[in-house]
């Protein structure tokens, strides 16, 4: 062992770069491996999963402290997979930055120019400041581990430069802007502090790949239509003429008695016009990706309650319905999702269970056809409807 240290010792330093170089590289192709087979494990069992690749800088702005990073500004890259929970609320974010550093004019006085290839890695937790159809800005924080080409006592002209690793901590803003269902960009700046090494800026920018996938759900069968056989038609029995009798004596029939007057029925109440009329015109409305009821979902929720009180015969259903943006398997669960909300309000508000039906239709029947933030918010929403008439 001792005999090896001593051969990679007098290796010249172009040799140690390489040896570097290649420990580098398969730290970035284990690390993108873990993340290639992670990521389709979690979007396999439902989770809403986005995969960032993306370039950018590291800027240093430590220079005179006891250890410094080699290259105040480096370029590299960046790729990191969200998993967000339900409702994008917020994400845990794994990622990895790698950068790059070319030789330039170094020597023993100015060992900073020398090149080196730097490694962040780590785990973030991203916060939703706030979300629309098309944008979403996050912001959040995290720390991991750095693997860095430092040099030691900067004071010093004979300085000397050497890979170490320590931890780091970090703090990040981004933006994410859709431009397809299943593509967006994101820009994300960073700020990266490494203790006596690093205390500077990283910005990226690249695409952002959406791994979602909703496990479909098995549509009944409708049932198969035959024909019913016809009906045999019996032949018509044969007619047997039976012999002539006499007449018999006439009879004395006594008078009929005229039949007691049958009673009416008591008229049957029915549903009130105003009772209908709040029915028909109760919409609850949802808001992006979520089945949590608003405010005002609420108040309309409890005059449908006071509906159902005051009629206690009376049956509804509630029919959900999701905008355009997504996968159409995926907004037919968000629909059922919507109207499981509604109808487990009402039914803590006394209501029976038997009284209310709930169905979806995900994107289809939009009250806004086409696409865009008011379409889209319009199309985010449940009603309701009659299912038996006046009993």
């Amino acid at each position: 062992m001792k005999k090896g240290l001593n051969m990679f010792r007098k290796t010249d330093s172009s040799q140690k770069n390489n040896k570097i170089k290649m420990a580098t590289h398969k730290w970035v192709g284990m690390a993108l491996m873990c993340l290639g087979i992670v990521s389709p494990v979690f979007a396999e069992f439902g989770s809403d999963v986005t995969l960032k690749l993306g370039a950018g800088g590291l800027y240093n702005s430590t220079l005179l402290t006891r250890q410094a990073i080699v290259g105040q500004l480096q370029n590299g890259g960046h790729i990191s997979v969200d998993f967000n929970v339900p409702e994008k609320s917020f994400a845990i974010s794994p990622f990895l930055n790698v950068y790059h550093r070319q030789k330039k004019n170094a020597s023993a006085t100015r060992p900073r120019n020398e090149s080196a290839t730097n490694i962040l890695g780590g785990l973030n937790l991203l916060i939703t400041g706030f979300s629309s159809d098309r944008t979403n800005v996050y912001f959040g924080g995290g720390g991991g581990a750095a693997h860095m080409k430092v040099v030691s006592a900067v004071n010093v002209p004979a300085a000397t430069t050497s890979y170490k690793n320590k931890l780091m901590a970090d703090l990040v803003v981004g933006l994410e802007t859709k431009i397809t269902p299943s593509i967006s960009l994101f820009v994300e700046p960073q700020y990266v502090w490494v203790p006596d090494m690093v205390n500077g800026i990283a910005a990226h920018a690249g695409l952002v790949f959406h791994l979602s996938k909703v496990k479909d759900t098995p549509r009944p069968m409708p049932p198969a239509v035959t024909k019913a056989p016809e009906p045999v038609k019996a032949p018509e029995p044969v007619k047997v003429v039976e012999p002539v009798k006499e007449p018999e004596p006439v009879k004395v029939v006594e008078p009929v008695k005229a039949p007691e007057p049958v009673q009416a029925p008591e008229p049957v109440k029915t549903f009130s016009s105003e009772a209908l009329e709040t029915l028909k015109e109760a919409i609850i409305y949802f808001g992006h990706n979520s089945s949590v009821l608003t405010d005002s979902s609420i108040a309309t929720l409890n005059r449908v309650v006071a509906v159902l009180r005051d009629n206690p015969t009376m049956r509804i259903a509630v029919v959900g319905y999701a905008s355009q943006s997504g996968n159409p398997d995926y907004n037919k669960a968000l629909g059922h999702r919507r109207t499981v909300s509604a109808r487990e309000y009402m039914i803590a508000q006394g209501i029976d269970s038997s009284r209310i039906d709930i169905s979806t239709q995900g994107e289809e029947n939009l009250a806004v056809q086409g696409s865009g933030v008011a379409a889209d918010a319009a199309n985010r929403r449940a009603t309701f409807k009659l299912l038996n008439t006046s009993p």
